[in-house]
């Protein structure tokens, strides 16, 4: 009897639980299928018993979706705040558009009234032309009957006649020439003051449609959307101010201070109230580094292109070629102007009036005085007052001064006085400024991030209506750029 340890078949050894000999491959017993395993029902186990971490990124998920949820929630409400604001600002531009053609509208139609009063005029100056040749032949019989009487032809019938005479022409000439000459002046002095009123509506409605018009490329550049821009035609408001200028201009050559001259600088003209007004003597005033001489010799540079007048620039303290290379960086180059501007220095000054005697204050007056005999120039810079106190040996009292600026005066033309503001000097600018038709001052701003702004404001200007504020001044290498300084400015910098 086989072992139970030995094959039944062939003998071999075998090894408890083994199913089969590993020799012959008999089958020493069969094999229990066991039934699968009974899955115990899943229970989900308590809150309690889950892992913390798993709870602490779910929770941190589910916060960061809530905060994208927010965020998403303001940037809509930021978006259609800006939607709105721009839809504003567009039926604002659309408003200011169709009130400037009104006012382009109102000009025509005070054109089409200046036009029936012009004729209206001519139709007098021939009634008043009838009156005078009835005149004359009264006259011619007056001396008729005065060569009569010296022949000693006159009898009384004759003299009552020439009462008749004298009588007629106080009763019927002197009246109508009163009224007439009254028709005339009201004309003028009426519709100057209309024809100027509606020149500043235009320039004003202009200007506002420019800045609304920056205003909405900013916002629609936020917004991605094709900006809209509604501009003014140049061409047409070129031809308005035009004729406005020739009407502006009748019958004013007896004023003593002419209609401003444009300087074409952005917003200059309306800080100015308009341009640069002929005829005064205006000081610029600032610290060293404030861009005076800059600012005075654009404000010429421009005025002379505009108008195509003649300029004279006397440098004290640069020379001739400094300044005009530095003028040229900034866009101001000299063949532009061509001959209308002659810029002198104290080199030129020395050989042009070396056989000139006297002090210099009087050689500088008779140099500026020859010049504009044979020149006439309507700008004159003076760069600067103080150099040219310091030069002429001269102890200037108010008298001195109130005598110097009336001389200027006297030429009619527009000059521009540079004077250096420093520590100390408070006594003598305010003189100067008293004594000027106009102050342009310039100030350094300090800010607290060591910042420094240049600050300009025209602080009078007589017979204008100017803007008084403060203005933040830059020159971007092509032209100067005005804007309110984004700080309160009403204590001043």
């Amino acid at each position: 009897m086989a072992s139970k340890f030995e094959c039944p078949r062939c003998g071999s050894g075998i090894k408890p639980g083994d199913y089969q000999c590993d020799r012959c491959g008999e089958i020493l017993r069969k094999i229990e299928k066991k039934a699968p395993p009974r899955q115990a029902a899943q229970v989900d186990e308590p809150s309690s018993t889950r892992p913390h971490a798993d709870i602490n990124v779910d929770e941190q998920r589910r916060l960061d979706l809530l905060q994208k949820e927010r965020d998403l929630q303001i940037k809509e409400r930021q978006l259609a705040e800006k939607e709105s604001r721009l839809k504003d600002m567009m039926e604002s531009l659309e408003k200011d558009a169709q009130h400037l053609d009104d006012s382009i509208a109102l000009v025509e139609n005070q054109k089409a009234v200046l036009q029936e009063k012009q004729e209206s005029i001519l139709e007098r100056e021939e009634l008043l032309l009838d009156l005078m040749q009835r005149v004359e032949a009264g006259l011619a019989e007056i001396a008729g009957y005065i060569e009569a009487s010296k022949k000693g032809a006159m009898n009384e019938d004759d003299l009552g006649a020439v009462l008749e005479l004298k009588r007629r022409f106080t009763s019927t000439y002197e009246p109508e020439r009163r009224r007439v000459k009254k028709g005339i002046i009201d004309f003028d002095v009426q519709d100057l003051s209309r024809v100027i009123e509606l020149e500043a509506m235009l320039r004003a409605a202009e200007e506002k449609a420019n800045k609304y018009r920056l205003q909405l490329e900013e916002k629609t550049e936020l917004t991605s959307e094709e900006s809209v821009s509604v501009i003014p035609d140049e061409k047409l408001m070129e031809e308005i101010s035009s004729q406005l200028d020739e009407q502006i201009g009748k019958g004013c050559a007896d004023t003593q201070i002419g209609l401003p001259i444009q300087t074409r600088m952005d917003k200059m003209d309306s800080i100015l109230g308009g341009g640069i007004p002929t005829g005064h003597v205006i000081l610029v005033t600032g610290p060293p580094g404030s861009m005076k001489s800059t600012l005075a010799y654009s404000l010429v540079y421009n005025a002379s292109i505009a108008q195509s007048t003649n300029s004279l620039y006397i440098s004290l303290e640069q020379s001739s070629g400094s300044l005009l290379r530095q003028m040229e960086r900034l866009n101001m180059p000299a063949h532009r102007i061509g001959d209308k501007m002659m810029v002198v220095d104290m080199v030129g000054l020395r050989k042009t009036m070396a056989d000139e005697q006297g002090d210099w204050r009087s050689i500088l007056l008779r140099y500026v005085k020859n010049i504009y005999s044979e020149w006439r120039f309507k700008f004159f810079v003076l760069d600067s007052l103080g150099a040219f106190k310091s030069i002429t040996s001269h102890e200037y009292s108010r008298e001195d001064l109130h005598e110097l600026f009336e001389w200027f005066k006297e030429l009619g033309i527009t000059v521009f006085l540079i004077a250096e503001a420093g520590a100390g000097d408070a006594a003598e600018i305010m003189q100067e400024a008293y004594l000027s038709d106009g102050v342009i001052e310039m100030r350094m701003k300090e800010f607290g991030d060591s910042r420094v702004q240049r600050w300009m404001r025209v602080v009078k200007m007589r017979g204008m209506n100017i803007d008084t504020r403060f203005y933040a001044m830059l020159h971007n290498g092509d032209h100067f750029i005005f804007t309110l300084p984004m700080v309160e400015t009403n204590r001043g910098p």
